[in-house]
């Protein structure tokens, strides 16, 4: 297990050099991830065009892709950030700050992770949790190994999408549907 030296802020992320890799802070701590194999990679293109689309025919807000980061929290007493890069996600219009730096300073109102066969369980739940308790409406956790969706309105209130089912983009946006199997089509 490595100690980390120091406490990490968005300043020293977005200072790093591309090593591509997608690195995160949790509460200052430095996160570092490995690239997306491909699967992911063509999932999370085709989720974040449908969704880029989608939101520039109905003008609701703003589509990020995997180069998005979040800064969720800032401790008052500390200082240390979390900051979170989803795969997708949408802010939308009446959320959205009319300054946009580097780094959105808030939560989206949609937050998608494509889960890695790498990933544990207790990582994505502690994600999960962090997503929710900062502000995020809608969670969809999508896992490229077995077509499934894990659609989450609160940290414990989901629904199981297996292939036969349909992404409702529900009150965060409203009229968005994707078959999961339209979506993992771009796998075959």
């Amino acid at each position: 297990m490595t100690v980390q030296e120091r406490f990490y802020t968005s300043a020293d992320l977005l200072a790093m050099p591309d090593d591509g890799k997608r690195h995160e802070l949790e509460n200052g701590e430095l996160l570092t991830m490995n690239p997306p194999v491909l699967k992911h990679v063509l999932i999370g293109g085709k989720l974040f065009a449908r969704l880029f689309v989608y939101n520039e025919q109905h003008d609701l807000g703003m589509v990020s892709g995997p180069d998005g980061g979040y800064r969720l929290y800032i401790d008052p007493e500390t200082g240390r950030e979390t900051v979170r890069v989803p795969d997708v996600a949408f802010v939308s219009k009446v959320r959205l700050t009319k300054k946009l730096d580097d780094l959105y300073d808030g939560s989206p109102d949609l937050a998608v992770e494509i889960i890695s066969p790498s990933e544990s369980y207790a990582a994505i739940r502690k994600k999960l949790g962090e997503y929710f308790t900062y502000g995020v409406r809608l969670v969809w956790i999508v896992y490229t190994d077995e077509p499934r969706i894990e659609v989450f309105t609160s940290m414990n209130t989901a629904i199981i999408l297996d292939i036969d089912g349909v992404l409702d983009g529900g009150e965060v946006l409203p009229g968005f549907t994707l078959s999961v199997r339209d979506l993992f089509a771009v796998l075959e």
